[in-house]
């Protein structure tokens, strides 16, 4: 948690990001419960038919890589979740160069300081094995298909 928290950039950046990622859930059928808030659901549900998926993609896409702090920013923000922005905003050394990790079968790009980001985002114990039924799920995702 630090000062760029409570910045206008931040929050305004995270919660456009959040409404265009529940747009590409719905439009990549990837959401559930239409009927749970029909006054907002319905209506996001028809633009989604109007607008095609990748529309909604390049969207997320733009509004992570467009608004991102300056190089030399002593901080920089994950923006790709639905936790708290407060557990999201790391030291930018933490990124570093990158490294490779196996995850579910795939060889992934992660920040250097990975781990301590999992840390900070989802507590000390996020290694722990989940308890069945705890609300676990395998982890899912969009893969755009090639134009």
């Amino acid at each position: 948690p630090v000062e760029e928290v409570d910045g206008v950039k931040f929050k305004t950046q995270a919660y456009a990001l959040r409404g265009l990622r529940r747009f590409l859930f719905m439009s990549s059928g990837r959401s559930r419960g239409l009927l749970t808030n029909p006054t907002v659901r319905v209506p996001m549900y028809l633009v989604t038919r109007a607008v095609p998926t990748a529309a909604f993609h390049d969207g997320v896409a733009y509004m992570q890589t467009s608004f991102n702090a300056e190089e030399d920013s002593e901080h920089w923000a994950n923006l790709c979740s639905y936790y708290p922005l407060a557990r999201q905003v790391f030291p930018k050394g933490w990124f570093g160069d990158g490294k490779r990790v196996s995850f579910e079968g795939l060889s992934l790009v992660v920040p250097d300081r990975a781990e301590d980001m999992l840390a900070q985002i989802y507590g000390a114990d996020y290694m722990a094995v989940p308890v069945p039924g705890d609300g676990h799920r395998k982890h899912d995702f969009y893969v755009r298909p090639m134009a």
